[in-house]
């Protein structure tokens, strides 16, 4: 049987990402690597192959850079036929007051975790993207009045929302 493919960001590392990665790779998908630091991408590949006796593909990837996440999106496709299922995991943060927080580092961490992601959801869902591949997922914060959905969205207004339900 074909096995379906999962493109996951900032999957390289030693967070979360690696551990979705394994998961994905235990439930028989097809993994793709991706990262901002190239030399763990392939080395997390390496070792997923020698984990689970089968190649695993690694690019890469600065969520940040729009062409680049179509690049990758595109050859990926090329290479596995196809993306079932897209786990924007990458994120940047830096833990420090409001009042003490520069612009520069408020731009980051909107650029990474939220054009990143937009970056990555734009690429597959588009006019352009075989709707049969995507994979549209529910997440219910704890509290039940709070709903984050990742329904594609119709407008610019809804991360603007979600960022402010989220405690921006």
């Amino acid at each position: 049987a074909e096995r379906r493919v999962a493109l996951v960001t900032a999957a390289a590392g030693a967070g979360i990402g690696a551990a979705i990665a394994r998961r994905l790779a235990a439930d028989g998908y097809d993994v793709v690597i991706t990262d901002a630091h190239e030399r763990r991408c392939g080395a997390f590949a390496s070792q997923l192959a020698d984990e689970h006796g089968r190649e695993f593909l690694s690019m890469p990837l600065d969520v940040t850079d729009f062409d680049a996440v179509g690049a990758v999106t595109r050859a990926v496709v090329e290479q596995r036929g196809r993306i079932d299922a897209l786990v924007n995991n990458a994120g940047w943060s830096r833990i420090e007051p409001v009042a003490e927080m520069t612009p520069d580092t408020w731009l980051r961490c909107l650029d990474v975790d939220l054009n990143g992601t937009f970056s990555g959801l734009y690429t597959r869902v588009t006019p352009r993207s075989p709707a049969k591949y995507l994979h549209w997922w529910r997440r219910r914060e704890s509290n039940p009045r709070r709903q984050v959905s990742t329904r594609p969205p119709r407008t610019s207004e809804h991360p603007r929302r979600a960022a402010c339900v989220g405690g921006i």
